[in-house]
């Protein structure tokens, strides 16, 4: 093999081994990338128990109700007026205990929750984690001056709008 051979078989290997299929030319462009977090919320409450009550005599309970609603979500909870409509019903029977529902401890009468009324509203929540809110009741005296022994129930509705 010549010298010139020996120069000319590295060029030769190195040019067959970068050759490359000819390009016409490139092209960019962009993309658009999004997304939507939608708000949701769960509720759950602690029930109102008035245990023993004493006829003559106001008997007072407190429970709460909580929300849990994605972070940023706006969000009112209401309460109905429950299945006798804001009365305790005896099973199977015609005598029924009045009661209110509030949401101050004093139970005063401005802060009475009347039935499908808003126990909070638009309330913005700061984290996903559930936020308790106190509800207030009470079986008034007046109302349950005669009342017949036995054992009294209602069940409220709660809904959270957002």
């Amino acid at each position: 093999m010549t010298y010139a051979m020996k120069l000319a078989a590295p060029l030769l290997l190195a040019t067959l081994t970068s050759a490359q299929v000819a390009q016409a030319g490139s092209a960019t462009g962009t993309m658009n990338v999004s997304g939507n977090v939608q708000g949701s919320c769960t509720v759950s409450a602690v029930a109102l128990n008035f245990g023993s009550i004493t006829p003559g005599s106001a008997t007072d309970a407190e429970g709460s109700i909580g929300a849990a609603c994605t972070t940023g979500t706006t969000y009112t909870i209401t309460i109905d007026g429950g299945s006798s409509l804001v009365d305790l019903a005896k099973a199977e029977s015609e005598n029924y205990l009045e009661y209110i529902i509030a949401f101050d401890e004093s139970r005063a009468v401005d802060s009475y929750i009347p039935a499908n009324g808003a126990l909070v509203s638009n309330a913005i929540a700061e984290s996903s984690e559930t936020v308790n809110y106190s509800v207030y009741g009470r079986v008034l005296a007046d109302e349950n001056s005669a009342g017949v022994v036995g054992t009294y129930s209602d069940t409220l509705g709660i809904t959270v709008t957002y």
